[in-house]
């Protein structure tokens, strides 16, 4: 099955599995995949903002960055 077809028979869907990821795949898909992204950015920024302590921010950066990765790959899941 070409892409092509595969578009024209899944225009409801909003996310494409790719090698065990997920790629936005109409508008919604990415209405929804640019505040993510944003969000993993933003707790980076707050995360390296206190770097004294190197082990609390790599805690926090990598708390909310597996959370934000876990709520994002159910909803891909549940809209492809």
């Amino acid at each position: 099955m070409n892409k092509k077809t595969k578009k024209v028979n899944n225009k409801h869907i909003w996310f494409y599995k790719v090698r065990g990821s997920y790629l936005p795949a109409s508008r919604s898909g990415w209405l929804t995949y640019i505040p993510y992204v944003g969000y993993m950015v933003f707790a980076y920024v707050v995360g390296i903002k206190d770097i004294s302590k190197v082990w609390v921010a790599c805690l926090f950066i990598l708390s909310n960055w597996v959370s934000a990765f876990a709520v994002m790959t159910m909803l891909a899941i549940k809209k492809s």
